[in-house]
């Protein structure tokens, strides 16, 4: 609690701050520009969905079904290639059906497919997996390219530089809070599920258990081969229903993400950082000379 106290003091005043400072490293003004901040809004949305389902398939793949490291890296390229695809193709999308559609029809398709981990077994095939994940990338790719374009949109010239780094911060702080969020659910779920099965285990080893499926499949490994089988196989199954569990907390946001930018964002897109005024009231009032009204 004194650490949560501690950040939220922190960010109230690095806001104040930042809003009487002459030269501010962020200026909140801009967020006043629906761009800027409905762009910004969904790649939050989208990257919080994607890295706690990364995260946990990491896991899935290297606990639940015995790939190695490298082994299981390989089987995220089509995650890799649907991003490809989807950030590619949105540049046409996006000229035929408009930038907004393109980001919620994003965010619907990884709300969508995310709940389909929840049919996932110990032994599910890669050939089920496979398109699952890239169906994910495709839909995130579709969001990110034309989002990070309305934030840089929304930006005079002279601050292309903070949109730039707007796009990069929102994207580490939604991943970060995704792994803290999603990872925490995801392992109070797999602790409950995992019952009795470590109930045999010494109070230290049956702790380390309960806390990382990778800490179980590991001790399995030190026990008769009766009691392993027993451990192996109750972590497992307990890991894959908490990923699927877990993963709606993703797939709950980025509905609800969909939602509020078919809301908000507007149409099209703002005139692009190259142009010294921006694309809405917001870059006017900030090319106006001081103390004058955009359009005066």
């Amino acid at each position: 609690m004194t650490a949560i106290a501690m950040s939220i003091t922190a960010a109230v005043g690095f806001v104040v701050q930042e809003r009487r400072t002459e030269f501010p490293l962020l200026d909140f003004a801009l967020f006043r520009s629906p761009h800027f901040s409905t762009g910004a809004a969904a790649i939050s949305v989208a990257f919080f969905a994607m890295v706690g389902f990364i995260f946990g398939l990491t896991q899935y793949f290297q606990f639940v079904q015995g790939f190695t490291p490298f082994e299981a890296g390989i089987r995220f390229l089509p995650t890799a290639f649907g991003f490809m695809a989807g950030a590619i193709g949105s540049e046409m999308l996006a000229v035929r059906i408009g930038s907004r559609r393109l980001v919620v029809g994003g965010l619907v398709i990884v709300s969508a497919v995310m709940p389909l981990v929840l049919l996932w077994g110990v032994d599910t095939s890669y050939l089920v997996i496979g398109p699952v994940i890239a169906a994910i990338g495709l839909g995130v790719g579709m969001v990110v390219a034309p989002s990070s374009e309305a934030v840089m949109g929304a930006v005079d010239q002279a601050k292309a530089g903070v949109g730039s780094a707007m796009n990069d911060v929102t994207q580490m702080l939604a991943s970060a809070l995704s792994i803290a969020v999603i990872g925490s659910v995801m392992y109070a779920i797999y602790s409950a599920r995992l019952g009795d099965a470590a109930a045999s285990l010494p109070a230290e080893a049956r702790d380390a258990v309960q806390d990382s499926v990778g800490a179980a499949v590991q001790a399995a490994t030190t026990l008769p081969q009766a009691d392993a089988l027993i451990l192996s196989n109750a972590a497992r199954a307990s890991f894959t229903d908490a990923l699927g569990l877990a993963i709606l907390i993703g797939s709950g946001l980025t509905l609800i993400g969909a939602v509020v930018i078919a809301r908000f964002m507007p149409a099209s897109q703002a005139s692009g950082h190259g142009s010294p005024h921006g694309g809405d009231s917001a870059h006017s009032v900030h090319a106006a000379p001081h103390g004058a009204a955009a359009g005066d």
